[in-house]
């Protein structure tokens, strides 16, 4: 793949909850591969029978939001993964990961969301 003109070079994208996301697990797939850019999509749920995390360059089965050890996953997740984008895909994770931002942003990870107060 010829470089890309964007300063990522290898970008892991982690999608929370992927769940059915099917549609969008291929769009930003073919946007990634439509702008030259590198990229690996790994996605998480709670069950593995999950649609989209079957289509996943790496699926992760993790504990249900409301588990006390939700955020700790995700970010040994990030940590161990590299992951410098985390897009979540359902309202309860957004306010959650609003919270927890700086913790993934102190190692690389931008997370998709507002400010908690949003």
């Amino acid at each position: 793949m010829a470089k890309s003109k964007y300063a990522v070079d290898n970008l892991i994208v982690l999608f929370t909850c992927i769940g059915r996301r099917v549609s969008l697990l291929n769009s930003f797939r073919r946007s990634a591969r439509e702008l030259k850019i590198n990229a690996k999509f790994l996605g998480t749920d709670t069950t593995e029978l999950s649609s989209a995390l079957q289509l996943c360059d790496k699926g992760l089965l993790v504990k249900p939001i409301t588990h006390a050890n939700y955020i700790k996953q995700l970010l040994t997740i990030a940590k161990t993964n590299k992951v410098k984008l985390l897009v979540p895909t359902v309202d309860l994770d957004l306010k959650l990961l609003a919270r927890n931002k700086p913790k993934f942003a102190a190692m690389g990870c931008r997370v998709l969301v507002s400010t908690p107060d949003v």
